[in-house]
C-alpha cells in the first residue's frame, strides 16, 4: 500500500493567501482512494518528503508541530485500518474522525460489537441515548462522547484485566463506590496504558490521543458529564436509584483571570508590525476581540452580516446545538467603538465576507504570545497550574492567549461599570456561571487600589 500526502494545486483559502488544502491518496492494487482533509498549509514551506512543514524560522514551531502531528496521525490510522474493499467514502470518514478531537478513531469496519452485553438498564446504552438527545454544540458533544468512551474502557478493563467477566454498570445499582472506582480508573488510565499495551491496542488510539495524566479540573468536568446524564435518567423515570450521590468531587480551582490593562492593550495596538503581515493581522484580530469580548471561535465565523446599525450581533457558538439553533442563549449585542470600526475598515474588501482575512487557526495563539513580547508587555502574572492547582509566576507574554482578549474586555468593563447584567448581555455569560463569578475578584483589586491612594 502506498500513501501519498500532497497539496491541492490551486484554490486559495482567501484572496490574500496562497494556502493550499492537504490531501491524502491511498493506492493498493486497483484501489485508488483520495480525500481532502480540511487542513491547510503554506506551499512555500511544504516538504513532500516529510510530508508536512519543513523546519523553518519563518513559521511558529507550534504551527509546524501541530500540522505535522495531524498528518502523521492520519497516516498511521490509514496503515492500521485499511482493508481490501475500502473506498473513497471510508477514507474521507477516517480523515474526518482523526481530526474530530476524540480519544479514539471511529471503527470503520462493519459489525464490530462490544464484548460486554448491554441490557435495558445498562449505563452505557442509556448514556448513548442521552447523548443522542443532547442539544449541545459540537465541541461539548465531542467532550461528552469522550467521557462515554472512558466509561466503556472502564467496563472492559474490569472484564478483561480484573477478571470480572461480563462486568457492566447498571443504573439501578450504581453506588458511590462505583463512582469512586470510575474516578480512580480514569485518573490512573495513563499508567494502565503503559502496563497493558495489548489491552489498549483494541481502541486504536491516535498517537497524540493516548491517555495522559489529567488535572483535577479536567476530572471534575468529566464527572459533570456523568452527573448530568444520571440526573437526566432520574427525570426520565429510567431509574429511582440515587445512591451515587454519596460520591462528591472537590470543586475546580481557578485563579483570578489574567487580562491586559487598557494601556497594555493600546501598546500592542500601536506596535508597528508592518514588516510581519501575518502577525499584524493576528494582532488586529486579537485587539478586536479585546474591544468586543467574543471568543476566537466566534470571531472565525463572523461575517459582515453580524454588523448591524453600529453593533456586533451574534449568538455564541458554544450555545448552538447540533441543529444549528441557539438553546438558552442570549443574543450578544456589542456597540463598536472607533478603534473597532477602524480595524474592520482596514480589511474591508480584502477578507471577502469574513470580518478578517482567513488565516491558520493553529498559529493564532502562538502569534499572540510573540506579538505581546514584541510590544514590550512583559510584566509577571500569577497563574494556577492546572495539574497541581498551585500558583505559578510567569511572564504575561507566556500566559497570554486568544481568550485573554475576552477576559480583557470583561475585566476592564467590570472595573468601570459594576453592572453584571449589562456586561453579561454583551458576553453571553450566565450571571451565576462559575466563569463569570471569577471576575468578581477584580473588585478586590480595586479596593486595594483605592486604599493605597490614601497612603
Amino acid at each position: 500500500m502506498k500513501i501519498s500526502v500532497y497539496l491541492t494545486s490551486s484554490g486559495k483559502v482567501c484572496a490574500d493567501s496562497n494556502m493550499r488544502q492537504v490531501c491524502f491518496r491511498v493506492r493498493e492494487g486497483s484501489a485508488d482512494l483520495r480525500a481532502r482533509s480540511g487542513l491547510f498549509a503554506d506551499p512555500d514551506y511544504w516538504d513532500a518528503d516529510i510530508p508536512g512543514y519543513k523546519r523553518t524560522t519563518k513559521l511558529p514551531k507550534g504551527e509546524i508541530k501541530a500540522l505535522n502531528q495531524k498528518i502523521e496521525d492520519i497516516t498511521v490510522m490509514i496503515h492500521e485500518r485499511y482493508t481490501e474493499g475500502c473506498d473513497g467514502s471510508w477514507l474521507r470518514n477516517l480523515v474526518k474522525d482523526c481530526l474530530a478531537g476524540e480519544d479514539e478513531v471511529t471503527m470503520p469496519t462493519v459489525g464490530h460489537e462490544a464484548p460486554v452485553p448491554e441490557d435495558e438498564k445498562s449505563f452505557v446504552a442509556l448514556f448513548r441515548e442521552y447523548i443522542a438527545q443532547s442539544k449541545v454544540c459540537k465541541q461539548r458533544l465531542s467532550s461528552i462522547n469522550g467521557t462515554l468512551k472512558k466509561i466503556e474502557r472502564f467496563q472492559l478493563y474490569n472484564s478483561e484485566i480484573l477478571g470480572k467477566k461480563g462486568f457492566a454498570l447498571c443504573l439501578d445499582s450504581l453506588s458511590a463506590t462505583d463512582m469512586q472506582d470510575i474516578w480512580d480508573y480514569i485518573m490512573e488510565e495513563h499508567r494502565f496504558y503503559a502496563i497493558y499495551p495489548d489491552f489498549y491496542n483494541q481502541f486504536h488510539f491516535l498517537p497524540s490521543k493516548a491517555p495522559v495524566p489529567l488535572s483535577h479540573n479536567f476530572m471534575t468536568n468529566i464527572f459533570r458529564h456523568i452527573r448530568s446524564f444520571l440526573n437526566w435518567a432520574l427525570k426520565q423515570g429510567l431509574t429511582a436509584n440515587e445512591r451515587w450521590r454519596g460520591f462528591s468531587v472537590r470543586r475546580e480551582a481557578y485563579g483570578t483571570p489574567i487580562y491586559l490593562t487598557l494601556e497594555e492593550r493600546d501598546r500592542i495596538l500601536s506596535t508597528d508590525l508592518s514588516g510581519f503581515p501575518r502577525l499584524e493581522r493576528h494582532r488586529d484580530m486579537f485587539i478586536f476581540q479585546c474591544l468586543v469580548g467574543c471568543r476566537a471561535g466566534d470571531l472565525y465565523r463572523m461575517t459582515a452580516d453580524n454588523i448591524k446599525d453600529g453593533f456586533l450581533e451574534y449568538y455564541p457558538h458554544k450555545t448552538i446545538g447540533n441543529d444549528g439553533r441557539p438553546y438558552g442563549a442570549t443574543l450578544c449585542r456589542v456597540p463598536l467603538n472607533d478603534k473597532a470600526r477602524t480595524l474592520l475598515a482596514k480589511y474591508d474588501g480584502i477578507s471577502g465576507r469574513s470580518l478578517f482575512p482567513c488565516l491558520n487557526k493553529a498559529s493564532y495563539n502562538e502569534d499572540i504570545k510573540v506579538i505581546t513580547l514584541i510590544a514590550g508587555v512583559t510584566r509577571t502574572v500569577v497563574v494556577t497550574d492546572p495539574k497541581t492547582n498551585e500558583a505559578v509566576k510567569k511572564p504575561i507574554y507566556i500566559a497570554v492567549s486568544s481568550h485573554t482578549a475576552r477576559r480583557t474586555f470583561i475585566a476592564n468593563l467590570y472595573r468601570l461599570v459594576k453592572d453584571p447584567n449589562l456586561i453579561a448581555s454583551m458576553t453571553g455569560h450566565s450571571l451565576n456561571s462559575k466563569a463569570f463569578r471569577r471576575y468578581r475578584a477584580i473588585a478586590e483589586d480595586m479596593k486595594h487600589e483605592l486604599v493605597n491612594m490614601m497612603d
